[in-house]
């Protein structure tokens, strides 16, 4: 069995692109960085579902197709090839999601990061 984090995942395309920063320790964020991959729940600004937190999960990439190495701490703005983990929900988000769409990702209910979709990728094929 591998240890590479990210082979599953590499048999998909992204759903989606998007630019994520990362709330510092002294903005509220996490005490420590966070490092690919991350499990992460997504909540959509303005979102019609109040309170409901998506599981839309984000994997951190120095260029495309070449993910952050699992021991880079994830500071500061990156960008993120994003996946929908449920399926059944993917007609749902082709609907919902569109470039410029802001989000926040959270652990609980504390927001750990800030995003913006930049870029619909595999979403619009599904």
């Amino acid at each position: 069995m591998t240890d590479d984090p990210f082979r599953q995942i590499k048999f998909y395309k992204s759903d989606f692109i998007a630019s994520i920063r990362i709330l510092t320790a002294a903005e509220g964020g996490r005490q420590t960085p966070p490092h690919n991959p991350i499990r992460w729940d997504v909540m959509f600004l303005g979102d019609d579902d109040t309170g409901y937190l998506h599981m839309i999960h984000p994997f951190f990439i120095e260029e495309p197709g070449v993910y952050t190495s699992q021991n880079i701490p994830i500071t500061g703005t990156k960008i993120a090839e994003m996946y929908v983990i449920l399926e059944e929900r993917k007609p749902f988000y082709r609907e919902k999601i569109y470039e410029g769409m802001k989000f926040t990702y959270n652990e609980g209910s504390k927001v750990v990061a800030h995003g913006e979709v930049i870029e619909l990728t595999g979403l619009l094929n599904t």
